[in-house]
């Protein structure tokens, strides 16, 4: 199970090593928890796989999405607190927020919590 999980996110390093230069941001960015049947991931355990993709990010002068979509269904944001954490630490602060909102009541959800924990 590991090793398909290693493998998934190995998928998305190469895509964005092929990055469309149109693109402004990564979006998705924990495609693996929502979409994978190999579930979860610990940051610490994907770190150096996870860290080559920030820091392709960072190269391509790219935006990273935190969306708080995840909130509403696993208390969190995508990606990870520990990834966004982690981005900031590499010297970039190219952020946007999104909370794929499908009605009023959703639309901006914890953005200002965001906003103040990674001083945007």
């Amino acid at each position: 199970m590991k090793n398909k999980l290693k493998d998934e996110i190995s998928s998305i390093k190469k895509r964005n090593k092929i990055f469309n230069d149109l693109n402004k941001q990564l979006e998705d960015r924990d495609y693996i928890t929502r979409y994978s049947p190999f579930g979860d991931y610990e940051y610490e355990e994907y770190k150096s796989i996870i860290d080559e993709i920030l820091i392709i990010l960072i190269q391509k002068n790219k935006t990273l999405e935190i969306n708080t979509s995840g909130f509403k269904t696993e208390g969190r944001t995508y990606p990870k607190k520990e990834v966004i954490k982690r981005y900031i630490e590499l010297g970039w602060k190219k952020l946007s927020l999104a909370s794929d909102a499908h009605n009023v009541e959703e639309l901006g959800r914890k953005f200002n919590e965001i906003k103040k924990e990674t001083k945007i």
